[in-house]
């Protein structure tokens, strides 16, 4: 028993020494190894889709090095204005930025270049950095990264200020298929021969001032520039002054705002006078069209939703609504996926091209976490009360949206109906041109008839006119008349007019036989009519009616489009009452005259004459129709006159681009 017992405890021990034997290998098969660093993370950089996105991030890091002057507060430049300068030299394939932020020392450089994964400002919600991947980005499309700083000028006695400033700065070269890091260097350094070199050619370029502090913007004592070099043609073919200037007005839109932050973007060409430039301004929701929601929600933990939106029909681009955090655009709202799924809408609202601004995500910690692609947000429980409150204002928008639409909509309907009018006038002035030695024709100086609007009664329904528009002297649908000798008018206006009572039976599902109908519910649609002329000679056409309705389209912004089958059935209805008032005045004219002065025509001299004008009004109507609807595109798409793309800016050589 005794021998038993003894057996079993050595068996337990010698299990445990296996299995912590066992346990220790794991562990150090676990460990990670990574013979080439530079090949792991030129893959990751593949990430970057876009030329300007890797630039954001040296961007970021130029705003998050002045965000880091303002916090410190024995700095004497505490309230200083950040200046960040982006330039593009295309005859290098280099493009530079410059800001003139804290700067680094020699052991702060060597850990931004080479601590991936890592960063300091991951808790502080002032700044931006969160992966500690920003430096790195390069990879993605540039064959090189110079970096150079001075955090602070030497306080050693030096002959002249040039020495000064050169003792002063650190640099260090980042070669992409290189896993060697030499540096950082000291300006004055023998060793920084060729990163002095990038210089002197960026200064006898005009890039960089000609002056002793050169290298940073205004000659600031602190900063960093960055320069990636040799950037890979394919990526820069797509890159320009116009489309950087832009996307940085859109991805830094909110901190814009702020006046002490300043981006100017320059762009030297192949000729080394041919420079451009544009300091980058934020946009004014204020002067879009439009209903305006400014709404700050609390969301708890001391976090804010700040909701900033214009609501209407005009279409603004680039500007649908954003996700931002701490000043930057992280996304469209519509395009995060887990919101989209959670969204009542799906995201269809927030996607919508009359619906534009921002929703920015502020507090003393990020409600928000955004992945490394920007295309969603980890799962968090801030994620779900910041969706739980935007969610809760869908019903808002779609309110003023529609309500915008439907104007939209008159507006529309009431150009249309000015087009119908010219294109008829024009058919007439073609049937006077053929029979001008006719009976009764007159040449074209004919007074115009002017459409009186009207709420007219027919059949016991009331038609209403779409709005009260004063017509003058040169509105599109006063159309000519020629006079019998009774003195009774050969031209009539166009009018388009609703039928709202109609409709509201329609809406209600109401089955009595109130409209004409049989209280079949379709009945009702059809009991008003689809056109008729009242007796000041005025041609309605009513578009509740659902064959016009039918023949109605939208675009995805929910604007009236006007097609082929459209005007068809419009030129149709307009040359049957126009015949109808054709014949109407010769039976008058005949009737003053004591008789018939010409024969009556046939059945079928009466519909090819019918057929003829109505195929003569489609055409002319679908002429007009098209550049309506360009017009109508080109008005809802707004337009900043204050917007310039860029100054023209001679530069001499030395000066500053």
């Amino acid at each position: 028993m005794m021998q038993r017992t003894l057996v079993n405890r050595m068996f337990r021990r010698s299990t445990r020494s296996r299995l912590t034997t066992t346990t220790t290998r794991l562990t150090e098969c676990l460990k990670l190894d990574v013979p080439d660093a530079a090949v792991l993370l030129n893959a990751i950089a593949t990430q970057y889709e876009k030329l300007d996105r890797m630039l954001f991030e040296y961007v970021d890091n130029a705003l998050d090095a002045a965000a880091a002057v303002n916090a410190n507060e024995e700095s004497i430049d505490r309230e200083r204005r950040t200046i960040i300068n982006v330039d593009i030299d295309h005859s290098r394939r280099n493009v530079w930025i410059r800001d003139n932020g804290v700067g680094f020392d020699e052991e702060q450089l060597m850990r931004v270049v080479t601590s991936v994964g890592s960063s300091n400002k991951r808790d502080n919600p002032q700044m931006n950095g969160r992966f500690g991947f920003g430096m790195q980005c390069f990879r993605g499309a540039a064959e090189s990264m110079s970096v150079f700083s001075r955090a602070n000028m030497s306080d050693t006695f030096l002959p002249d200020r040039a020495t000064q400033v050169r003792e002063s700065t650190i640099a260090l070269r980042v070669e992409r298929d290189s896993a060697h890091l030499p540096g950082p260097f000291r300006m004055s350094d023998q060793k920084a021969a060729r990163l002095r070199a990038t210089l002197d050619d960026a200064k006898e370029r005009g890039i960089l001032d000609s002056t002793e502090g050169y290298l940073l913007p205004e000659n600031s004592l602190t900063g960093t520039a960055v320069v990636l070099e040799n950037i890979d043609s394919l990526w820069w073919s797509n890159l320009s002054l116009s489309s950087l200037a832009k996307e940085i007005e859109s991805h830094f839109e909110v901190l814009l705002a702020n006046r002490g932050i300043e981006i100017i973007v320059s762009e030297r060409g192949e000729s080394e006078n041919a420079t451009r430039k544009k300091t980058c301004k934020s946009f004014d929701y204020g002067k879009v069209p439009g209903t305006r929601i400014e709404r700050t929600i609390a969301i708890g933990d001391g976090e804010h939703v700040r909701v900033d939106l214009v609501v209407g029909g005009t279409t603004v681009p680039g500007r649908k609504v954003r996700f931002f955090q701490n000043g930057r655009r992280v996304n469209e709202v519509a395009q995060i996926r887990s919101f989209a799924r959670s969204s009542p809408s799906k995201g269809f609202l927030w996607d919508h091209p009359g619906v534009c601004g921002f929703v920015e995500i502020a507090g003393t910690s990020s409600a928000l976490e955004p992945v490394l692609t920007r295309t969603d947000f980890a799962r968090t429980r801030g994620r779900e009360r910041v969706y739980r409150a935007l969610s809760e204002m869908e019903d808002e928008i779609e309110g003023i949206l529609n309500d915008s639409l439907r104007s939209q909509a008159d507006d529309s309907l009431s150009e249309l109906e000015d087009v119908l009018a010219g294109a008829l006038r024009g058919v007439e002035r073609d049937r006077r041109r053929r029979h001008r030695h006719g009976r009764n024709i007159v040449d074209d100086s004919d007074p115009i008839v002017e459409v009186r609007r009207e709420t007219a009664v027919v059949d016991g329904v009331t038609y209403e006119s779409l709005k009260s528009r004063p017509k003058t002297e040169s509105s599109a649908d006063e159309i000519r008349k020629r006079e019998t000798p009774g003195g009774r008018s050969a031209g009539f206006g166009i009018q388009f007019v609703r039928a709202p009572s109609i409709v509201a039976s329609i809406d209600s599902g109401n089955d009595d036989d109130s409209g004409g109908g049989d209280g079949s519910g379709n009945d009702v649609a059809v009991s008003a009519l689809r056109s008729f002329r009242t007796g000041s000679d005025t041609f309605c056409i009513n578009v509740d009616h659902p064959h016009f309705t039918q023949r109605l389209r939208r675009d995805r912004a929910g604007r009236l489009l006007f097609d082929a089958r459209l005007c068809a059935y419009l030129a149709t209805e307009v040359a049957t009452q126009y015949h109808t008032t054709q014949a109407r005045l010769q039976q008058v004219e005949d009737d003053n005259t004591g008789g018939a002065s010409v024969s009556t025509p046939s059945e079928a001299e009466l519909f090819h004459a019918l057929n003829s004008s109505a195929n003569e009004l489609e055409a002319k109507l679908f002429t007009k129709v098209s550049g309506l609807t360009r017009r109508i595109r080109a008005r809802d798409r707004f337009k900043n006159a204050d917007s310039q793309l860029f100054e023209n800016v001679p530069i001499a050589d030395g000066a500053s681009a």
